[in-house]
């Protein structure tokens, strides 16, 4: 279990929704799985895009939030080495550059879209996570 996991209260989502978060931000990392966990949706955390690719190798998961930008695997490398095992996963890209065409790179890769992690808060993240889920807010 992980530092961040003794946030979970599930009962905000009747269905639980498991989402993995791959940011190498840890502290926004942290920040955001805190949020989502207390939103009550199942929440685990990778550090780079390799990591991920093995989780999703073995694990399902609803969603995956995935930054474009890390050092080891980066976000579109992710989604070429993943992609048979994306089937039934949508995966939202995490970015921080809102004009370098990454975010739109990994759409037509495969991504159903992109959140920019300047343009909302803890808060506003778990509010569209809620809408790419299609889980009704609050």
């Amino acid at each position: 279990m992980t530092k961040v996991a003794k946030f979970v209260r599930m009962e905000a989502v009747e269905e639980k929704k498991k989402i993995l978060l791959v940011d190498d931000d840890i502290d926004l990392g942290d920040l955001y799985a805190k949020y989502l966990l207390e939103a009550g949706f199942i929440v685990e955390v990778c550090r780079d895009g390799g990591e991920a690719v093995e989780k999703v190798r073995n694990e399902h998961y609803d969603l995956i939030l995935l930054d474009i930008m890390m050092l080891r695997v980066d976000g579109l490398t992710f989604l070429r080495l993943a992609n048979p095992f994306l089937e039934k996963t949508g995966v939202v890209m995490l970015t921080n550059l809102s004009r370098d065409g990454l975010a739109e790179k990994a759409v037509a890769k495969g991504a159903i879209g992109f959140i920019n992690k300047t343009d909302v808060d803890p808060g506003g993240l778990v509010t569209k996570v809620k809408g790419f889920l299609g889980v009704p807010t609050e």
